[in-house]
């Protein structure tokens, strides 16, 4: 009975571990790209006329998402993100919408961000990170 609870849990435990995994890319810039937001929340589509954007965020992984700092904003699919300074990064976006003849800014209800598998693609969670490489070794000697 012990013997078929174990095997269970490890069961479950590994289950769990696949489906909330998520892959760190090493480097510090990376393109990431995301589907065309072509509808409303309501699922109509959008006017053609309408100019459509998306901001990108990045936040160290140990922040709250408040904290995240707006890196770009973009009319493409796509951004390389750069990431300056040593750590674990997600990556966050939101659709901007300026309706044609209009000039007020009208954001997406949230921002997207790579660490929810629900907003990646095939729900594979991902961030980014990033550590300065050490200098090489100088002056050598026989002592």
């Amino acid at each position: 009975m012990k013997r078929i609870f174990l095997m269970a849990a490890f069961i479950l435990l590994v289950t769990c571990n696949i489906a909330f995994s998520q892959v760190w890319h090493v480097a510090n810039q990376k393109t990431i790209g995301w589907d065309e937001v072509t509808t409303f929340m309501n699922g109509a589509p959008i006017p053609e006329g309408d100019y459509i954007a998306y901001e990108v965020y990045i936040v160290l992984y140990t922040e709250p998402k408040e904290n995240a700092e707006l890196k770009d904003t973009v009319q493409l699919t796509e951004a390389v993100v750069t990431i300056e300074n040593e750590g674990k990064y997600f990556v966050g976006l939101r659709t901007l919408r300026v309706p044609e003849g209009e000039t007020d800014i009208i954001r997406s209800e949230r921002i997207a961000w790579s660490d929810n598998p629900m907003d990646c693609a095939n729900e594979e969670a991902f961030g980014i990170k990033f550590y300065w490489q050490p200098a090489n070794v100088g002056g050598m000697r026989v002592d």
